[in-house]
């Protein structure tokens, strides 16, 4: 942390005011939740490079051993001790004054340095040491960029997110996305959440137009929902902070859990071990292409782990990361130096970047499922040479074949995934068929193929095996959890308020602000020149009362606009429950509206079957 310090004191000066646009640039005063809708930078472009410059320098005069232990103090510091540290370096590095702004990003930013390296470091089962993963070197700082955090948090630890039921109970990551909490209600405080906050607001722009890929999601979590897909329980886009609410997931992502997974075994894993977490992915994409669901953002950092069950996540967001990742990078073997801190840091971590997505997708075709089976088939092979950052090269054939012993009927399947579009399989239901085919053939049997496993080898308990299913139209089902949606419903319900309060003070604009301003303008013609003739006084009376009637039209329409608008998101959103209400039309009643929300703020009723 002191070397981190260092490498970012030359840049510290003013750093507020170049990280945060808008009129509280400069006036954050140590709080992070300013950040919110006004970053224009992210942190670790700021920071990121100076940060590893230092620590490659450390890293060549030390053993390896002394490499370690230095990396697992840090992993290892808790939160409060990593903050009060922070807080002390910073206070005896600069040596002239410094803005509190500027202060609160460096605490704030080296704070979050041990969680970031707790959640990237694989520990030693022996030892219980860190190390860097065996695809990142002490000697390349483009490598290390990816240990540290991407961005600061939205909120402090312990905080209720404004306007919701959610209280932040932990930080989990600040990734390219945004930042994500464990976070808990008090309703349901038994079931722990993971809320995804999206920080960049050109990102934001583009997640509104994903809403019919969540919603159709959040429908698909009936009676067959799969293990292997993480659930989507909610979202609020149009929050200061938008958010989405997933379950939670106790383990890291994949990528930490192949580390892992070579470190217990002392050695990476082998084909058919490969072969097993594939067809775990495989089963996800399976029951996602059989609801109308392209994930279109597969990568080994969106496939997270708990004791050892592999669960796909960020399903309704691919579109978004995809998109942003195309347009901001066109990654290569020769252009990595050119990337900036936060895209070099999203190669080496997998995540963000064009790597994995198909030459179709690239192109700017309509989502198709096999563009989610190109993205599996770079993975395939990716976890095959032991390295998630490899571009699959022209010949990652044969190399597979020579170095790595992979049988080839292995590589023909990877093959049928990386291969021309017309001949790859329609749907991962398809390829999950010809996984299991495989998997029978090695094992011998003459079943309906292995069931999921919980460990690379062993069965998971209780967990039925996803049979694939046609492509088809999701039909609509009472959604995974009701009272998850309080907060979005309230929210609603209380802009709408809102609206109807401005509408009233707009509707007194015309009988305040017309006499007042004609009575002003009539004073001070009479002022100036009292032989005016009485009937220009008149006349600039009614200019007045004019205006008045223009300002109050034009915003009467917009606030009207706006009230059209939420009337039909919960009317689409929240169906059954309006309904019950007595339908659409008591949403166009402002006093009804104003009762809704004194009862929901204070009753918290059932949200019925929506």
């Amino acid at each position: 942390m002191s070397l981190a310090a260092e490498g970012m004191i030359p840049v510290l000066g003013g750093c507020a005011g170049a990280l945060v646009g808008g009129p509280d640039a400069g006036a954050i005063g140590g709080v992070m939740g300013v950040f919110v809708g006004q970053a224009v930078e992210r942190v670790i472009n700021f920071f990121g490079i100076r940060i590893v410059d230092c620590w490659t320098n450390w890293f060549r005069q030390h053993t390896p051993e002394e490499r370690d232990a230095a990396l697992t103090e840090l992993a290892n510091l808790p939160a409060e001790e990593a903050r009060k540290q922070a807080s002390q370096l910073i206070d005896e590095l600069v040596l002239e004054p410094i803005d509190a702004a500027d202060r609160e990003v460096a605490i704030s930013y080296l704070s979050l340095l041990p969680l970031a390296l707790d959640r990237a470091l694989p520990r030693q089962a022996n030892t219980g040491l860190r190390s860097l993963p065996p695809t990142i070197s002490f000697d390349e700082p483009a490598q290390l960029l990816s240990l540290l955090p991407m961005t600061l948090p939205p909120y402090p630890v312990g905080a209720e997110v404004p306007d919701t039921p959610y209280k932040l109970d932990a930080l989990l990551g600040c990734g390219g996305f945004g930042a994500v909490y464990r976070a808990s209600t008090r309703t349901l405080q038994h079931l722990p959440l993971a809320i995804k906050f999206c920080l960049d607001p050109a990102l934001a722009k583009s997640l509104q137009r994903e809403q019919t890929n969540l919603e159709r999601l959040m429908k698909a979590g009936g009676q067959d929902w799969s293990p292997r897909v993480v659930r989507l329980y909610g979202y609020d886009l149009e929050h200061p902070t938008p958010y989405l609410v997933y379950e939670f997931v106790t383990g890291g992502d994949l990528i930490r859990y192949v580390a892992e997974q070579r470190e217990k075994l002392g050695r990476p894993l082998n084909p058919d071990e490969v072969l097993k977490l594939i067809e775990q992915i495989t089963e996800a994409l399976a029951f996602a292409h059989s609801h109308g669901l392209v994930h279109r953002d597969l990568k080994p950092a969106n496939v997270l782990v708990e004791s050892g069950v592999l669960k796909l996540a960020d399903f309704g967001l691919g579109g978004v990361t995809a998109a942003r990742a195309v347009q901001t990078s066109r990654i290569g073997a020769t252009t990595v130096d050119t990337l900036s801190a936060a895209d070099q840091a999203s190669l080496f971590r997998g995540a963000g970047t064009p790597l994995y997505m198909s030459p179709e997708q690239r192109r700017g075709q309509a989502p198709d499922p096999r563009h989610d089976l190109y993205s599996l088939g770079v993975m395939w092979y990716q976890l095959l040479v032991g390295d998630v950052s490899r571009e699959l090269h022209p010949g990652w054939a044969k190399e597979l074949t020579l170095r790595f012993q992979v049988p080839r009927s292995h590589i023909n399947l990877i093959e049928s995934c990386v291969g021309w579009f017309e001949e790859r399989p329609k749907t991962a239901g398809e390829l999950l068929e010809q996984i299991r085919g495989l998997s029978n053939e090695k094992s011998g049997g003459t079943g309906a193929g292995p069931s999921p496993t919980n460990e690379i080898g062993n069965p998971a308990q209780g967990e039925p095996a996803i049979v694939a299913a046609p492509l088809v139209t999701p039909s609509t089902v009472a959604l995974p959890s009701d009272e998850m949606r309080l907060g979005l419903l309230q929210s609603k319900l209380r802009q709408l308020n809102e609206v109807y309060k401005s509408l009233k003070v707009v509707d007194g604009w015309v009988w305040v602000l017309g006499p007042a301003a004609g009575a002003a303008v009539a004073w001070g013609v009479f002022a100036i020149e009292s032989r005016l003739p009485v009937v220009l006084n008149l006349f600039g009376l009614i200019c007045c009362f004019v205006l008045a009637w223009y300002i109050r039209f034009w915003r009467e329409g917009s606030l009207q606009l706006r009230r059209i608008e939420l009337i039909r998101t919960l009317t689409q959103e929240f169906p059954a429950i309006v309904q019950s209400w007595g339908g659409e039309v008591m949403l166009h009643d402002a006093e009804m509206v104003q009762r809704l929300v004194q009862r929901y703020a204070t009753d918290q009723p059932p949200l019925g079957t929506d």
